[in-house]
């Protein structure tokens, strides 16, 4: 699926919460990856929408979003 990504980097936070003693952390994280489980499982086949290379927001520091 195109964005199992970010299952796997919330599944990676877990595992470093869990190696650091923030076991609520890491409780909210595996919520969190078993919730876009289910919404990714639910999109299934369709594009993404409004991904970064379709979007001309830029990201900016701690001042927000920007446009470019």
């Amino acid at each position: 699926m195109w964005n199992d990504w970010i299952i796997d980097v919330l599944s990676d936070l877990g595992a470093h919460a869990r190696s650091n003693n923030l076991p609520a952390t890491a409780e909210a994280l595996r919520e969190a990856a078993l919730v876009a489980a289910i919404e990714t499982t639910s999109m299934s086949g369709r594009p993404p929408k409004g991904g970064p290379h379709e979007s001309d927001d830029v990201s900016g520091g701690a001042g927000g979003r920007y446009r470019a």
